[in-house]
């Protein structure tokens, strides 16, 4: 039973809660990005019925409160639903969307409406960080853009390239040339779509880059990696199939498990891991279809690191993490087949990152998935939907707040550059240090 475009245009409306103006609504923008990555607690009571009652989000706690004169206490959540999150991915695009009576915003805008939404105190981030939603929206926007390059008007293709998919995470959402922006759609994987899926596999194309002896966080693939990546490419073809992440708060370590993951994959859907969960974020899942049409599910295990400095061996740290995480996991697994696992370390918000050996991290997934595929990966400072630039500018409240604190200490500093005073690096430096200097010339 397919919906009809009547019927689709009937749940678009009700996403932005019926809003003539969505756009000037921030409960309604609250809406479309909720549906699509878990956005956080909602502040009001108001905002909570608002959004259960004209929209899609569901009611998971209710209590009063020992003061009868206060509103109730309320916590919502957007269940998983491809049919809403596939139409919220309608409004976060320009191009698609119109037989539905949608008129979609850019990737960046919607970005800024997000971090609007925290710095309004619309909603707070479940886990006190925002770095884990801007991320998520990072990596479902990477994939919009892979469906868009098939003029899917609907984008209601689930699944992308994950070759594809991964060199976009490094490069900011950048394609490199012009040869990747086009690529060639594969009649396989008819599950990953709502009625008649595909998957659409890459045309690989040569750089002229040289290789590189370190690794930072926007390498691009040179020659030599093409070639290992089409002959990885020759004996499997894989896919990552996710629109919209979910919270699971489920302690059953079950990311190896297939059973789950191939659930994951034909629905479209990823999952935020449980809160201190040792050492991943997101999970979703990877499809790989060999040579032979054997197929296997693969666990995309994302971990999330929000942090202005990092050393080399914070990273090793983090690697060290996951790998004991999936060992305890493949241990409390009973049966003996156990899928290799893509482990990606994102690190976003941060001023100067690392070097990294080329034998710790990946930059090809040419031994996967007969092996584990670990990757780090910079968010750049200048990415594609302005995610650093919204994780740095909620960061400022805090650096003024430090400037003032500091306020005291100023007379009796030397320093003739205010600059030298402040992090090594904002995007509000000019914004601080006007005003430091000001309060040094006060005292």
């Amino acid at each position: 039973n397919q919906l009809d475009n009547t019927k689709l245009s009937t749940f678009a409306k009700r996403l932005v809660l019926s809003s003539n103006n969505y756009k000037e609504d921030n409960l309604a923008c609250f809406s479309v990005l909720g549906s699509r990555v878990q956005m956080g607690i909602l502040e009001r009571f108001d905002d909570c019925s608002s959004v259960v009652s004209n929209g899609y989000a569901c009611l998971v706690n209710f209590g009063m409160q020992e003061n009868k004169k206060l509103s109730p206490s309320a916590y919502v959540n957007f269940m998983p639903d491809p049919a809403i999150a596939a139409l919220a991915m309608c409004y976060m695009t320009t191009n698609c969307g119109g037989k539905y009576g949608i008129v979609g915003s850019p990737r960046n805008w919607w970005v800024k409406k997000a971090t609007e939404a925290f710095k309004s105190r619309l909603c707070r981030p479940e886990k006190g960080n925002a770095g884990e939603v801007f991320v998520a929206l990072y990596l479902l926007f990477c994939g919009d853009i892979l469906r868009e390059q098939h003029n899917e008007q609907d984008l209601s293709t689930f699944s992308v390239p994950l070759q594809d998919w991964v060199h976009l995470l490094t490069t900011g959402g950048e394609a490199t040339n012009k040869h990747e922006e086009g690529t060639t759609p594969r009649k396989e994987d008819q599950e990953a779509k709502g009625s008649s899926k595909r998957v659409f596999a890459s045309t690989d194309g040569k750089q002229k880059e040289n290789p590189k002896k370190k690794i930072r966080y926007s390498t691009r693939l040179n020659t030599q990696q093409q070639e290992k990546n089409s002959k990885q490419d020759s004996n499997s073809k894989m896919s990552v199939s996710f629109i919209q992440i979910c919270r699971n708060y489920l302690r059953s370590n079950s990311f190896c498990c297939e059973k789950v993951l191939e659930g994951l994959y034909k629905s479209g859907i990823g999952m935020f891991t449980y809160p201190n969960c040792k050492a991943f974020d997101f999970v979703a899942s990877i499809r790989a279809t060999s040579s032979d049409g054997s197929v296997s599910y693969h666990p995309l295990l994302v971990s999330v690191k929000n942090w202005w400095t990092v050393v080399t061996s914070n990273v090793y740290d983090w690697k060290t993490d996951m790998e004991k995480l999936l060992k305890d996991m493949r241990g409390e697994n009973k049966s003996n087949k156990t899928p290799a696992a893509c482990c990606l370390i994102f690190l976003v918000g941060c001023h100067k990152p690392p070097d990294l050996d080329n034998n710790q991290f990946g930059t090809t997934l040419e031994n996967f998935p007969q092996e584990d595929f670990y990757r780090f990966i910079c968010i750049p400072e200048k990415d594609k939907f302005g995610v650093t630039n919204a994780i740095v500018e909620l960061g400022c409240a805090s650096e003024v707040a430090e400037v003032y604190a500091s306020h005291a200490f100023l007379a009796n500093e030397e320093s003739s550059s205010t600059k030298s005073l402040l992090r090594s690096k904002t995007n509000i430096e000019a914004k601080v240090g006007e005003l430091l200097k000001a309060m040094k010339q006060e005292t």
